[in-house]
């Protein structure tokens, strides 16, 4: 089930492809950069669905982004110089709730597809390994991120770094595995469930509390989340 975020952002996404598509790059510069700027993620997609709705009018016009707002880098610019006074420590709260709710998806995920069945093959499996999965986790969150905030790089450049990243983890995972599944201390099998339970209840939480504060963040500034 999608919450009001998600929600935004899934109908953003399916308003830009009635778009043409020099204003569907014009839009996707501009948001990236804002927000490689500090703008918050929930800010860039209200401006994004603002620029989406000018973007209709222009093209009704037979105009363009372009043509009404001028150069997207100049542009971009004078967002992030407009939106300055902006509360950092909101924005920080903002990626911090983000972060642990993209982190206990990955490792819901991660430890379904190989903490978990590793566990009750081997029936015990070492504490360092669970721990190798978490930081690994981090790291692809982390990247994940920071590739998807890059400007102009473009989305088959970006498309290829994630797969990339993700192919190299079984490679990884093979590597390690017989260093660190013997070092350590050793927890059972039935142990791993509880690993699994708590990663859910990390991406519970995370989403709630991203969802509460997306909600407290809309009102404050009379957005229109709904």
């Amino acid at each position: 089930m999608l919450n009001k975020y998600q929600n935004l952002k899934s109908k953003n996404k399916s308003s830009l492809y009635s778009l043409t598509d020099s204003d569907r790059t014009y839009i996707d510069k501009t948001i990236r950069y804002v927000c490689s700027a500090g703008i918050g993620m929930l800010e860039g997609e209200f401006i994004r669905k603002d620029l989406i709705g000018m973007a209709l009018e222009a093209e009704a016009l037979g105009s363009s982004l372009e043509q009404r707002l001028g150069d997207a880098a100049a542009f971009s610019q004078s967002l992030v110089s407009e939106n300055t006074c902006t509360d950092l420590t909101v924005r920080k709260f903002e990626k911090l709730y983000y972060g642990i709710w993209q982190v206990g998806a990955l490792l819901s995920i991660m430890t379904a597809l190989f903490i978990v069945p590793l566990g009750m093959y081997k029936r015990n499996i070492s504490l360092l390994f669970i721990l190798f999965v978490v930081i690994y986790a981090i790291a692809a969150y982390l990247v994940i991120f920071n590739i998807n905030r890059l400007v102009f790089a473009s989305r088959q450049c970006k498309f290829t770094i994630i797969i990339f990243a993700f192919l190299i983890l079984p490679f990884v995972l093979q590597n390690v595995r017989n260093i660190l599944l013997n070092l350590g201390p050793q927890l059972p099998g039935a142990a791993l469930w509880i690993f699994l339970c708590a990663s859910v209840l990390i991406y519970i939480t995370g989403r709630l509390l991203f969802e509460n504060f997306a909600i407290k963040n809309a009102r404050k500034n009379h957005w229109d989340l709904t």
